[in-house]
C-alpha cells in the first residue's frame, strides 16, 4: 500500500506577486511556481483599470513600484512604459498619494507621461499636486516652465496638466514655448486649480514689423507729358473768315486726345 510523501514547505515558494485590493486589504499569493508579470501582461492590466469606468482599485503592490493606503510619495524608479500604465490605472482612483517623484538617473519616457498625466486628469479627487522632474516640488509657489526644453511631445505635456490640477501650493506659472495643442489639457488642469493666481503664457512666436517708409528717398512723380504742339491744317479756301475758330476748336480736339493717351 503506497503513500503519498507530503510535499515538503520548501518546495512551495511564498511570493509577493500583484496583489491589490480597494481598502488596502493585502495578500501574499501562495505559487507552486511563481511567474513574475511581463511587461504585456502588466500593460494588458493597467489598460483595463483605465478603462473601467466604474472602478474602485486605488492601491496595489508588484515589483516595480508599491502604493499602499499610508503612502503619500511615490519614488519611480522604472524605466517601461508598461509599468507607467499600470501606475496610471490605480492613480485614476486613488485619493491619498501626493507627491511623484523620479529617481536620479531615471526618467519617464512620454508615453509613460501621457498614461499617468491622463488618469490625474480623470480623477477629480486625485491628490497628486507634486512631481519634482516638472519642477513642481513641496512648498514651491512660483516657478517657469519652458515646454520646449522639458517636453519633448504635445502628450508628455498631459502630466503638467494633470499635477496642476491638484497643485495646492503654486501661485505665479510662467510658461514659455506654448503650442495650440496644449491649450486643451491646460484647460483641463486648471479646470480644477485653486491656487493659481497668475499665469503667463508665451508662445515665442515673433511677430513681424511692417516695413517702415524710407525717409532718405522722396518719392517724385513722373512729370506728365505735355501735349506736343501741334498745327492744324490750314483751312479751304472760302472758310477764311471761320478759320480762327477752326484753329481753337483743332487745338482743343488735339489736346483732348493727348489727355486720354
Amino acid at each position: 500500500m503506497s503513500s503519498s510523501k507530503p510535499i515538503p514547505k520548501a518546495s512551495i515558494r511564498e511570493q509577493r506577486s500583484v496583489s491589490a485590493a480597494p481598502h488596502g486589504h493585502y495578500r501574499h499569493a501562495l505559487t507552486p511556481h511563481p511567474s513574475p508579470l511581463t511587461p504585456r501582461a502588466q500593460d494588458n492590466i493597467g489598460q483595463a483599470l483605465l478603462q473601467n469606468d466604474g472602478g474602485k482599485l486605488a492601491f496595489l503592490e508588484c515589483d516595480s513600484f508599491a502604493v499602499h493606503p499610508e503612502t503619500k510619495s511615490l519614488v519611480w524608479t522604472s524605466s517601461l512604459p508598461a509599468d507607467a500604465v499600470l501606475l496610471a490605472g490605480v492613480l485614476k482612483t486613488n485619493t491619498t498619494l501626493t507627491a511623484l517623484g523620479v529617481a536620479a538617473g531615471n526618467k519617464l519616457s512620454d508615453s509613460g507621461r501621457a498614461a499617468i498625466g491622463r488618469a490625474l486628469l480623470q480623477n477629480k479627487e486625485g491628490r497628486v499636486g507634486f512631481c519634482d522632474e516638472l519642477g513642481l516640488k513641496e512648498g514651491v509657489k512660483v516657478t517657469e516652465i519652458d515646454l520646449a526644453n522639458s517636453f519633448h511631445s504635445v502628450e508628455a505635456f498631459l502630466l503638467l496638466a494633470g499635477v496642476l490640477r491638484a497643485n495646492r501650493t503654486l501661485t505665479s506659472l510662467t510658461m514659455s514655448s506654448l503650442k495650440t495643442e496644449h491649450i486643451e489639457p491646460l484647460a483641463e488642469g486648471l479646470r480644477s486649480n485653486s491656487t493659481l493666481e497668475i499665469l503667463r503664457l508665451q508662445s515665442n512666436v515673433r511677430r513681424r514689423e511692417p516695413n517702415p517708409r524710407p525717409t532718405h528717398m522722396a518719392h517724385k512723380a513722373s512729370p506728365r507729358p505735355q501735349p506736343a504742339h501741334l498745327t492744324p491744317p490750314e483751312p479751304p479756301p472760302g472758310l477764311a473768315d471761320g478759320g480762327t475758330r477752326l484753329r481753337v476748336t483743332a487745338r482743343i480736339l488735339m489736346l483732348v486726345c493727348c489727355l486720354i493717351e
